[in-house]
């Protein structure tokens, strides 16, 4: 009898190990997925701020030359969409710079569920990011093009009412991680 439990034990004992072992080789195997999307998220998260600090640089309309009144102050800084475009932009370079700075973090953090709940707090910020810097796109766009501003009106109208939908998961998801969502009234 005692030999019997010995070996019910013995088998239990090697059953919780290959549990055990399989539970780590799926943890390894979910760590390096994430960690290859993480880079991936970077990458991006990258180019949006490039391309965001690029734009603000080179404003849409340019600069008053130096006969001005205002010598250096944009061009169309009185328009309606360009105070849009400005907010856009500056939203889209804001989310995608914390995107960059939250996979810098991410290394630090040990445990492996705080590590998920950053990046996916990372790719929330991304796709806040990647709209702004579609809405700077068109606002540029109507800024700088005003002969073309009905097709731009129609672009844009359709943008803002498609979007809300995917984008509603992301406000609840902000919302939950304690951040409050902000909106813009632009008027053109």
């Amino acid at each position: 009898m005692d030999a019997l439990q010995r070996v019910k034990d013995a088998t239990l004992e090697e059953t919780e190990k290959a549990k055990k072992m399989k539970e780590e080789a799926e943890e390894k195997e979910n760590m390096e997925e994430t960690e290859k999307a993480a880079g991936a998220h970077l990458v991006v998260a990258a180019l949006i701020t490039t391309v965001t600090f690029t734009a603000g640089i080179t404003i849409p309309g340019g600069f008053q030359s130096g006969d001005d009144s205002h010598p250096g102050s944009a061009v169309l800084m009185g328009s309606a969409a360009f105070r849009a475009f400005v907010v856009s932009n500056g939203l889209s370079m804001l989310s995608s710079t914390c995107a960059v700075l939250i996979h810098l973090f991410v290394p630090t953090l040990r445990e492996i569920d705080h590590r998920q709940n950053f990046l996916v707090a990372a790719w929330l910020m991304i796709l806040l990011a990647m709209g702004a810097m579609v809405l700077a796109f068109v606002t540029g766009v109507i800024c700088c093009v005003s002969t073309f501003l009905t097709s731009c009106h129609f672009f844009l109208y359709n943008w803002l009412i498609f979007l809300p939908s995917p984008l509603s998961h992301i406000w609840k998801s902000l919302e939950i991680l304690g951040l409050t969502c902000f909106t813009f009234k632009i008027r053109f």
